[in-house]
C-alpha cells in the first residue's frame, strides 16, 4: 500500500544505487539525516536500526506524546528512513536519522540552534516539519549550513493558499507541497515558494507506542498526510542523491531535485503551453530515480583530429560538463544560487589513443547553448 514509493520511483533509485556500489559495497555511504520535530520513538522496530539519539529519556517521553497525539515526528522518520522490518519502509531505508526533539524542556529550538546541532552530528540533509509565519532566525544560518554541507528541506502550511512561511522562504531551502495519487494538487499550499511536489495524501507510516519495558500500548502504525509527508519524501530522495555521490554539495542536490522532477499535464501557462515551473507544482513531481541518475554518464568529449604529415595525426580533446541552467525557470530569484552550478562532480576526464598512455583532459562547466 505504499504507493508513494512507486510515485517517486524509489525502488528504481534503490536498484540504481545497488548497481552503483555493487563492486565495492563496503564503501557505500549511509547518509545522516536530521529530523526536527516533536517526540520521536527510538524503540520502534522499523526505526531503531537507523536511529542515533543522544537523549535516553526520549523513549518514555515519546510514549506520553503519543497519548496526547503529539508524536508527529515518528511518522516522518518512518517515511524518510523506515527499514521495512517488519513493516514501514521509507524512501531512504539505509539513512541514519538524527532526531532533534523540540519537546525537550528548556531546549533552544530556534533554527540556528537546530542547524548547529545537526552540523555537530555530521547531518547532510535536515527535514524541518514546521511552517512558521515569522522568521525563525537569520537567513544567514541557512546559507552557512548549506555551505557547510547541510541542505534544509521543508513544507508549506497545510492550507490551500499562497502564504509566506519559514523556513520555506529562506534561499537555499527545498520546499515541497503535496499531491494525491493522480498527481493532482491536494490543496495543501501553493505559490512562488513551491520547489517540487510529492505525495502528500494520507498514507500509513510508523506511530509512537507507549512502552513500559517490554509492554506497549497503541498501534505501531498510523496515517500521516499533507506537506509534512511531501517534505519527508523529498528529504529521503535527497539522501538517495547523496548516497550516489557523497561529494555533491547542497546546491547540487537541490538542483538535481528540481531538474529531475517529473512534469505533469497541469503544468501549463494561461495559453496552454508547457512550462518549466508552475505555482501549483513547482518543477514537477519528485522523481528519486531521475535525481539519482541525472547526468550520470558525465561530460561530453569533443575530439578533433588533424593530419600532420605521413602517418601522423594531431588529436586534441576537450571535456564539457553541462550545467543544465536552461531547465531552470528564467528570472526566478529563488534559483539564482543554482545558476552555473554543475550537476555532478567529475574530478578528471582521461582519454587515450591506443596503444598510447592515458592523458588528462581539462574540464570546465559550460553553459548550455540553449540558455544563452
Amino acid at each position: 500500500g505504499l504507493w508513494q514509493l512507486r510515485a517517486i520511483r524509489a525502488q528504481e533509485a534503490w536498484a540504481a544505487l545497488d548497481l552503483r556500489w555493487s563492486g565495492r559495497p563496503s564503501e557505500r555511504p549511509r547518509i545522516r539525516v536530521g529530523v526536527y520535530d516533536g517526540a520521536m520513538a527510538t524503540a520502534h522496530p522499523d526505526l531503531a536500526q537507523n536511529l542515533e539519539d543522544d537523549d535516553p529519556s526520549e523513549a518514555l517521553a515519546t510514549g506520553f506524546a503519543w497519548s496526547l497525539g503529539l508524536a508527529h515526528g515518528v511518522g516522518m522518520m518512518g517515511i524518510i528512513g523506515g527499514t521495512g522490518a517488519p513493516g514501514m519502509i521509507g524512501a531512504a531505508p539505509r539513512s541514519i536519522m538524527i532526531p532533534f526533539h523540540t519537546l525537550r524542556a528548556g531546549r533552544d529550538t530556534s533554527l540556528p540552534a537546530a542547524l548547529s546541532y545537526f552540523h555537530a552530528h555530521a547531518v547532510r540533509i535536515a527535514n524541518f516539519a514546521i511552517a512558521a509565519a515569522e522568521p525563525l532566525g537569520p537567513a544567514a544560518a541557512v546559507r552557512e549550513a548549506a555551505e557547510a554541507g547541510t541542505l534544509v528541506v521543508t513544507g508549506l502550511p497545510n492550507r490551500n493558499a499562497e502564504s509566506l512561511s519559514y523556513p520555506a522562504a529562506y534561499p537555499g531551502v527545498v520546499t515541497a507541497s503535496g499531491v494525491d495519487n493522480q498527481d493532482e494538487p491536494a490543496g495543501f499550499g501553493w505559490g512562488d515558494l513551491v520547489d517540487v511536489v510529492a505525495p502528500g495524501w494520507g498514507m500509513p507510516t510508523t506511530a509512537a507506542v507507549l512502552r513500559f519495558g517490554t509492554l506497549g500500548w497503541g498501534a505501531p502504525y498510523g496515517h500521516q498526510c499533507c506537506n509534512s509527508v511531501a517534505s519527508a519524501l523529498t528529504t529521503g530522495a535527497a539522501a538517495l542523491i547523496l548516497e550516489s555521490d557523497p561529494s555533491l554539495t547542497s546546491a547540487q542536490i537541490e538542483k538535481r531535485i528540481k531538474l529531475s522532477a517529473r512534469k505533469t499535464a497541469g503544468m501549463r501557462d494561461a495559453h496552454g503551453r508547457p512550462v518549466r515551473w508552475h505555482p501549483r507544482f513547482g518543477y514537477g513531481v519528485l522523481d528519486a530515480y531521475g535525481a539519482v541518475t541525472l547526468d550520470q554518464i558525465g561530460p561530453d568529449l569533443q575530439t578533433s583530429v588533424i593530419p600532420e604529415g605521413r602517418a601522423a595525426l594531431m588529436v586534441t580533446v576537450s571535456a564539457i560538463d553541462d550545467i543544465l541552467d536552461a531547465y531552470l525557470q528564467p528570472g526566478r530569484a529563488r534559483d539564482d544560487h543554482l545558476r552555473g552550478v554543475p550537476t555532478s562532480n567529475i574530478a578528471v576526464v582521461e582519454y587515450r589513443t591506443s596503444p598510447n598512455a592515458w592523458q588528462a583532459v581539462p574540464l570546465e562547466p559550460a553553459e548550455d547553448p540553449a540558455s544563452r
